[in-house]
């Protein structure tokens, strides 16, 4: 694997999730032995097909290049303290940068 092939991946995902009707806030994905946090998107860029529910793409175990890799890069999400624990307790090995960005997004909706 490398940069290039994680990205891939992780377009994949978004890929296949875009026609989820699933409404959950968080949800989770895997693809070619990655892992993936599919979060509800509180805004899109408008240059993304409208999928039918939005979210932020997170792959929470990236090994190369870039550690944070999140598409849409420009969208917004919000979590709650609850969801972040929940992500935690799925992923306890999740990186720094993937803990750092989801902890930034910790707020009161």
């Amino acid at each position: 694997m490398s940069d290039k092939s994680e990205w891939s991946v992780l377009q994949g995902i978004e890929f296949a999730g875009r026609e989820s009707t699933d409404g959950s806030k968080v949800v989770f994905a895997a693809s070619q032995g990655y892992d993936a946090i599919g979060i509800r998107a509180d805004s899109m860029p408008s240059i993304y097909p409208a999928p039918k529910t939005p979210r932020v793409w997170l792959l929470v175990d990236a090994k190369y290049g870039q550690m944070l890799k999140k598409i849409p890069p420009e969208a917004n999400y919000t979590i709650t303290s609850s969801d972040f624990e929940t992500i935690l307790r799925r992923f306890p090995n999740i990186s720094s940068a993937s803990r750092s960005e989801l902890r930034q997004h910790i707020g009161v909706r």
